[in-house]
């Protein structure tokens, strides 16, 4: 069996090795956001989710606020809300 490469990251391997790689194992993979569907790469997607993406519920930022609402939401939430923020 003769070695191939990853096309995301360039790893060599056995050719019956790539298809497992490319699923799990590479981080340079681009994978579909679950919340914006925008093309990660694998090994950014935790910090994606975390910190930029529009689409990602996530609680108020201001502490006393029980509210949950999308990243790209926050904006409009806080101005509507200027008196109780």
């Amino acid at each position: 069996a003769r070695p191939v490469l990853c096309d995301a990251c360039g790893k060599s391997m056995y050719a019956r090795q790539l298809e497992e790689h490319e699923a799990g194992e590479c981080q340079e993979q681009l994978d579909p956001c679950q919340s914006c569907g925008e093309r990660i790469r694998r090994g950014d997607m935790r910090d994606h989710l975390e910190t930029v993406c529009p689409q990602e519920v996530v609680p108020c930022p201001v502490p006393q606020c029980p509210d949950r609402l999308r990243r790209c939401e926050f904006e409009s939430h806080l101005q509507q809300n200027t008196l109780s923020h």
